[in-house]
């Protein structure tokens, strides 16, 4: 069988109205050809420690999307690309997806002179919340005191536009801070979104929750407190909220 035969089959049965659920089956289990620039070159082969990886991307006009370029095959990159012009990476689906979430992608554009299938953020969300379980603990957490609640560090770029896209479509949430609390026996701090909202509570913590999900690692948890608590309310204060509506 070819590379990804199954996966080239599925976008073709997609294009003529069939299941995305069939096409997203066969995505999840591919592995993709992705060129890049790797700063020092590598050295037989192998990737030096504190070496720059730069993926080449495409910008997908009618949208304005900055995509990854992937390839399902070496056939099908050197119909684009001259070989040896680009090194390449070879990666899973969830890798790939890993690095979009976590940097300034868009996506990926798949066999650009080939099937020419754009996977986008919005995509890839569609598709975790399809076949993935949730994977952060949803959480309510109770905080001691405004010290306890401090401004988010480290936040990723996908945490905070997967995030940022949710609020945008929750008509009930006016206001949103990224903050963190740290937990006995714990060393890692939870994410903690702080809301102003309206309505139900757990409705909204879920959508927050399933919104992130696959910006996380696996296992962690996420809390959620209403403006409406004195202690949240006083720990941002101060502070410029992540979102407003």
């Amino acid at each position: 069988m070819a590379e990804n035969e199954n996966l080239i089959k599925s976008i073709q049965e997609l294009k003529k109205g069939g299941k995305p659920i069939d096409f997203a089956n066969e995505l999840t289990k591919a592995v993709l050809y992705v060129p890049v620039s790797i700063t020092p070159e590598p050295v037989e082969g192998v990737v030096q420690p504190n070496s720059v990886v730069s993926y080449i991307t495409i910008n997908e006009k009618e949208q304005d999307k900055n995509l990854i370029m992937a390839f399902t095959s070496r056939d099908e990159y050197v119909k684009y690309f001259k070989p040896g012009s680009t090194q390449i990476i070879k990666h899973t689906y969830n890798e790939l997806r890993s690095v979009i979430m976590n940097h300034e992608f868009d996506g990926f554009l798949i066999d650009v002179m080939g099937e020419n299938i754009a996977v986008t953020r919005e995509t890839m969300i569609q598709i975790a919340r399809a076949m993935a379980p949730m994977q952060v603990q949803q959480e309510k957490l109770s905080i001691n005191g405004p010290d306890a609640l401090v401004p988010a560090e480290n936040v990723s770029e996908g945490f905070k536009r997967a995030l940022e896209g949710f609020l945008k479509t929750a008509e009930n949430i006016s206001r949103c801070w990224i903050m963190q609390a740290t937990r006995e026996n714990d060393d890692t701090p939870t994410k903690v979104c702080v809301v102003e909202f309206t309505g139900s509570m757990e409705e909204t913590f879920r959508g927050i929750a399933s919104a992130v999900n696959i910006t996380l690692d696996q296992g962690r948890s996420i809390g959620l407190i209403s403006y409406e608590d004195k202690v949240a309310a006083k720990a941002v204060e101060n502070i410029a909220p992540f979102y407003t509506k």
